[in-house]
């Protein structure tokens, strides 16, 4: 594995050192009421902010906020929310009683005033800021009834992100796609960060079919609180080597100062297939009048070209349109319908949970749990799973504060076969034959493909997959000097996951399918997978005029994510066992392992003129331990700007065009190879010799040390605009993304005497 280098940036040790500085003495407090100007009602979770500093608070549920710490003399205090128009007013600080000043804020259709949190840099930024088109999902406003996963949340929100391969088996999930898909070969899953932290995606498991279980569908919808969608590398580049395909950043709910608020809620209810499946149809010619060919109940009663008596021949549409046959008569039957064959059946679903958040200006806290349980449309297919969350946030002094959030999932899944599998449901009820016999126990036999597999047989293969799984987050904010503020988050997820799959033996089972399915077999792998997380950051905020406003920020980050895995499969067990230790034959073990490190540096500089027009440019270099050994850093450039020009004086006021901002951007960012793809591997191998048998290696794989991560370069641009005073809102984004350094395994002649492809950019 290769040594990373690393680079600690001048700003942060200037803030660290920074840090021991003496606060200053003189302060003062800020308290009052956020309010909405049409309704009078408390805003709850409005930013306050003191202009020019890294001071702040939130309101709570009354919508009433006090600011502490804030330096005396003439200050301008800002109220920001999202759906309304950032308000600021300029007040008199002094030492002593807290100073009152209230707000009525006016909605806005524009979303340009609500606030983020850049998971790198740790800042605060207002959507005014960004010269690009994220997408924000307020959970707040989504019916909590339409939303059973994070699935269920992202889907049809936001414009740019699409969920593919939509199914509706219980447990499984969709591949999330923003901005359409950019590498050939690697994946073009978006970035994850949860609270700042990394969150695995993999979708690992035995075959289903075709479909696959999502981890991000670990979190529980009930504990978030707003999801942003970063779309494409314009707006990414301070992600690094690993958002080349987006990022979404969940951030879960926190406690407010106030009155100690519960919250409970329940979810039962049925599922239910409505899809109109199709019938089978079969045209035959009737040759031997005198020769029955139904049975008394009616029932269509042969399969084969000639049924042996003479009596019928099976005759195609395109038999009869070439005159070969005539069709004489046709049958159908729906296996997907008739109660006799139906393979799907109602299933259930319920769901309890509660939550409790509060807290003081010192310390707050947000604690919930829940409980789902949900069986599918096919009885053998099933979720259990409880979710358990714990927020804290404490100001440890005016000038420091720190977060803390720690969430555990316990998931126990039973997933049926499905797509393209021989064990699907509907391929084995929409591709049957239209003639069917009743047997004499009451069952109805039907042939597909030489066999069809019924309900009591298909629920002898279910794949199960259990998963433990623990994330926590932590994260200190210090503000020492005014303009200096210091971020630094760190954090781990881990998740233990079993799958396994067993198959007994013995008659009536699957022993007309053959081979393993027969004498029965076990597979098992325990895995588990770490993500950790280290960032930190110092960011310094002056005045360069009374017009001008400069903020840069840098910092370093580290991430690591292990792999670790067992294996093991067994053929022809004990009849009742479930273990690969009863296997008398095909018994093999396996052990895998893989970890990926990426080390790097970002800077940031931003000038904000007048609070309307703000420019930034922003680079970040990454070393990664996928890149072959001559690759060094990889750097990614952006540059943003931004102008509210519906705030300028010169901007006319019409009930047509009540605001305007426009934007554009440019960045760059990139997906890395996978675990040592740029090396040259070897396979372990039985190697025969005079004292017997010896381990030896072949060539596995040729590696490549010019490796380097694909990348992805975006130019974007676009407004947002008000109209008819606010009624409707339009948001117009143009962008065009490239990606290059594409990663394709080129063949290799023999004659080389190497493998047979090499992986190359």
């Amino acid at each position: 594995m290769r040594v990373l280098r690393s680079t600690l940036p001048v700003a942060l040790l200037v803030g660290i050192f920074g840090a021991f500085a003496p606060l200053q003495a003189q302060t003062g407090s800020v308290t009052g009421t956020v309010r909405d100007a049409a309704t009078g009602q408390p805003l709850v979770g409005a930013q306050m902010v003191v202009v020019g500093t890294n001071t702040g608070a939130l309101t709570n549920a009354e919508g009433r906020f006090l600011i502490t710490g804030v330096e005396t003399g003439t200050q301008e205090i800002r109220a920001i929310i999202i759906g309304y128009g950032q308000q600021s007013q300029t007040v008199n600080v002094t030492p002593g009683a807290p100073v009152v000043l209230d707000f009525d804020l006016e909605t806005s259709v524009i979303g340009i005033d609500g606030v983020t949190v850049n998971a790198v840099t740790g800042q605060r930024q207002r959507g005014r800021e960004l010269g690009t088109a994220n997408g924000q999902i307020e959970l707040d406003d989504i019916n909590p009834g339409a939303v059973n996963s994070v699935a269920d949340v992202l889907s049809g929100r936001t414009a740019g992100l699409t969920m593919q391969d939509v199914n509706g088996t219980t447990g499984t999930s969709q591949r999330i796609r923003i901005r359409g898909g950019s590498s050939l070969s690697l994946s073009n899953e978006p970035l994850i960060l949860v609270d700042g932290v990394e969150y695995s995606n993999s979708m690992g498991g035995f075959g289903l079919g075709g479909q696959e279980p999502s981890r991000l569908n670990d979190i529980n919808p009930a504990d978030i609180q707003n999801i942003e969608v970063i779309k494409g590398p314009a707006a990414s580049a301070l992600y690094g080597t690993a958002a080349g395909n987006g990022v979404i950043l969940i951030t879960t709910k926190r406690g407010r100062p106030g009155t100690t608020s519960w919250e409970f809620w329940g979810e039962a209810g049925e599922l239910e297939d409505r899809t109109d499946y199709p019938s089978n149809f079969a045209s035959f010619q009737i040759d031997n009048p005198n020769q029955p060919v139904f049975q008394s109940n009616g029932n269509f009663n042969f399969f084969d070209e000639d049924d042996g008596t003479g009596a019928v021949t099976l005759c195609s549409n395109r038999a009869a349109a070439a005159g070969a046959c005539t069709q004489d008569q046709t049958v159908s039957f729906n296996t997907m319908t008739d109660p006799r064959t139906a393979l799907f059946s109602e299933g259930d679903r319920q769901r309890y949970g509660a939550s409790v958040r509060g807290g003081n200006e010192d310390i707050r806290y947000f604690i919930s749990g829940q409980y789902e349980k949900e069986t599918g449309i096919v009885f053998f297919n099933s979720q259990e799973k409880v979710n358990l969350r714990t927020n804290l946030d404490a100001a440890l002094s005016d000038k420091i504060d720190a977060t803390l959030s720690v969430g555990y999932t316990d998931n126990a899944t039973k997933f049926n076969n499905n797509d393209n599998s021989i064990f699907s449901p509907i391929l084995n009820g929409i591709t049957g034959f239209p003639n069917f016999r009743s047997n004499a126990d009451g069952s109805v036999s039907q042939r597909n493909f030489g066999f069809q597999l019924g309900l009591d047989q298909l629920k002898e293969d279910v794949t199960n997959q259990n998963v433990d799984r623990f994330t926590t987050s932590a994260q200190i904010n210090a503000r020492p000097l005014d303009w200096l503020s210091l971020n630094m988050t760190t954090g781990l997820d881990f998740s233990s996951r079993h799958d396994f799959e067993t198959v007994q033996p013995g008659p009536g089972r699957l022993e007309q399918i053959g081979g393993s399915f027969a004498s029965g077999f076990r597979q098992s792998q325990r895995s588990n997978t770490f993500v950790y997380n280290l960032r930190s950051s110092a960011s310094a905020s002056f005045e360069l005029t009374d017009d001008i406003t400069s903020t840069t920020t840098s910092g370093i980050s580290y991430e690591q994510t292990t792999f670790e895995s067992t294996f093991c499969f067994g053929n022809s067990i004990i009849p009742g066992t479930a273990s690969c230790s009863s296997a008398a034959a095909e018994f093999s073990i396996d052990e895998g392992f893989n970890e990926v490190r990426t080390i790097g540096f970002f800077a940031r500089q931003e000038f904000a003129w007048r609070d309307r027009v703000f420019i930034s440019g922003s680079v970040r270099g990454d070393d990664d331990s996928t890149f072959g050994g001559d690759s060094n850093f990889i750097y990614y450039p952006a540059i943003q700007g931004s102008w509210v020009i519906g705030e300028e004086d010169f901007f006319p006021q019409t009930s047509l065009i009540s605001g305007l901002r426009l934007r554009a951007a440019y960045g760059e960012s990139g997906v890395r190879p996978n675990f040592r793809q740029a090396l040259t591997l070897f396979n372990a191998q039985t190697v025969a010799s005079a004292g017997g048998d010896v381990s030896g290696v072949t060539l596995g794989s040729t590696g490549n040390s010019e490796l380097t991560a694909e990348r992805a370069k975006e130019f974007e641009a676009g407004f947002e605009t008000g109209l008819l005073n606010d009624r409707l809102g339009v948001d117009f984004t143009y962008f065009n993304n490239e990606s290059e350094d594409a990663l394709i395994a080129v063949p290799l002649p023999p004659s080389l005497g190497v493998s047979g492809s090499i992986l190359k950019n």
